[in-house]
């Protein structure tokens, strides 16, 4: 009867045995070397980097060009600017950042506008810089109306004033214009020399009614964009940015370039436009910068359309997702701009993460006296949990928050969950079975069993997780990143490496062992 049980068991718990101890000791280090990799650059940026290299990179270009740093020093700081791309930031709880105030520039209206028009404007502007602003990833930025007056706007650790005034206030106005060849034939070009001192072009009477000067902007060394080549564009616009569909960044023949397609209609006015007009020159104008001025070689007839305009990755995916997310129907100016201290100061700070560790230790006793070596490792693999949790939370660039240290705290709660489900089981059927069935079986069997329970209770919760990370805003925002992760990584260390370490070490000792070492049965 025995045998036949025994016999019974095995084949239960083989037909759920789908890995092999070698794979699973395979993943687990090829885990804990992907997460050492994922956490160097937070571990360089905060502890090897020195207070003066993280200033420089926190800088705006412009400040740099004032400080006249050497060009050594730049390419050091674009190193160190990619570095920072993959690091850990932290919230304006716990760090302080930006806080800015946008008020839309009503300077364009020949009327005062009522405060429904006002209310529809600031409203839409909201909508339009939320869709910018998710697209560059968990970062919890908070956006809030301010009455019928502007919007309000928290930046967590954001100091690069340059890029967060890029991508909040550029209208994100596209347009396509022909330049005006004959009327630049007929008086001889135009350069910048032929501007006062006030930028003002010396001859505006030779310049048509129906055309205008614009200018073609090119980065210097720092980074800051300049006025460079003037030129004299046609004032109607062929064809604007909300003909554009798909917009995408890749590696072109004249560098990185942001390409997109139009919608059919758009492509029809456009292959119109090449059509009749090859030879000229058709530039492409963003928020009345020139980008780019190809000669229409022959008509385009795909929609495809590409914009070079010496980019770096980063600026390209910048304007990516301003086009992508669709030009403000206002322009919107900086009516109030300040750095932020931590809100909850620096004792509170502490406090909470001193909190913090103290309740992880005291769970971690509680394992040890409940389960006794058993118990220890459990307690270790939660920690290395949460170390690889940290590590992938770095590879999405996360801003963390306190609600985000409690997503943290709140797995470290549902890996002691996992194994203390897993202790109960070995126990119930030790109990059940004592001296009929091997020791190994048991840990088999319980392993099996209570491994259903925990991917169901575990499925449950990452659900919602999972909803609060796309659907939440915001801090709720950080705290369903930390818990979808979180799952995911504790079920692999429970399931994979857990089950892996005590069949094995359970293999190795004798029947009584679970009481004198193991420790689940006292």
């Amino acid at each position: 009867m025995s045998d036949r049980k025994n016999l019974r068991i095995k084949k239960t718990f083989g037909t759920k045995e789908f890995l092999s101890d070698n794979v699973r000791i395979i993943l687990t280090v090829l885990l804990f070397l992907f997460s050492c990799y994922l956490l160097y650059p937070t571990i360089k940026w905060y502890f090897i980097l020195s207070a003066q290299d993280r200033e420089y990179t926190m800088m705006t270009n412009e400040q740099l060009r004032e400080l006249k740093v050497s060009d050594d020093t730049l390419n050091k700081i674009k190193e160190n600017k990619k570095l920072k791309n993959r690091i850990i930031n932290l919230g304006l709880d716990l760090q302080g950042g930006l806080y800015i105030i946008l008020r839309p520039d009503l300077s364009r209206f020949d009327r005062q506008l009522s405060q429904a028009e006002l209310s529809e404007l600031i409203d839409k502007a909201m909508l339009i810089l939320t869709n910018r602003i998710d697209q560059f990833g968990v970062a919890e930025t908070h956006i809030r109306k301010i009455g019928n007056e502007g919007i309000e706007i928290e930046i967590p650790g954001a100091k690069d004033v340059e890029r967060v005034q890029r991508i909040l206030l550029e209208q994100g106005q596209l347009t396509f214009q022909l330049v005006d060849e004959a009327t630049l034939a007929t008086i001889g070009g135009i350069s910048p020399a032929d501007f006062d001192e006030f930028g003002q072009y010396k001859y505006p009477e030779k310049i048509p009614e129906d055309s205008a000067i614009y200018w073609l902007y090119e980065k210097d060394k720092y980074g800051v964009q300049v006025k460079k080549v003037p030129t004299i564009l046609k004032k109607k616009v062929e064809l604007d940015g909300t003909a554009i569909g798909q917009v995408l960044v890749q590696n072109g023949m004249r560098g990185i370039e942001v390409t997109f397609t139009l919608n059919p209609e758009g492509a029809e006015k456009f292959y119109k436009i090449t059509a009749d007009n090859k030879g000229r020159h058709l530039a492409i104008v963003l928020d009345g910068k020139i980008q780019s001025m190809p000669v229409i070689n022959e008509p385009i007839p795909n929609g495809q359309v590409a914009i070079s305009g010496n980019f770096t990755m980063e600026e390209a995916k910048d304007l990516e997702n301003i086009l992508k997310a669709g030009a403000l129907s206002v322009p919107l100016v900086i009516a109030e701009r300040q750095d932020v201290g931590p809100t909850l100061g620096r004792d509170s700070i502490t406090k909470g993460i001193r909190a913090g560790l103290i309740g992880a230790l005291i769970v971690g006793v509680i394992m040890v006296v409940a389960y006794l070596f058993s118990g220890l490792m459990a307690y270790i693999f939660i920690l290395f949990n949460i170390f690889m949790l940290v590590a992938f939370l770095a590879a999405f660039n996360y801003t963390l928050t306190l609600p985000g240290i409690a997503g943290i705290l709140l797995n470290v709660g549902m890996g002691v969950d996992a194994f203390v489900i897993i202790f109960e089981k070995i126990k119930e059927d030790y109990l059940k079975n004592l001296n009929r069935i091997q020791l190994i079986n048991i840990v088999n069997d319980s392993f099996t069993i209570a491994s259903a329970t925990i991917v169901d209770a575990n499925l449950t919760t990452l659900i919602s997780a999972v909803a609060l990370m796309f659907l939440g805003g915001g801090s709720i925002r950080g705290f369903g990143v930390t818990l979808t992760v979180g799952i995911i990584i504790n079920m692999f260390i429970v399931l994979i490496t857990g089950r892996w370490y005590y069949i094995n070490m359970f293999k190795k000792w004798k029947f009584k062992s679970l009481t004198k070492i193991g420790g689940i049965i006292r």
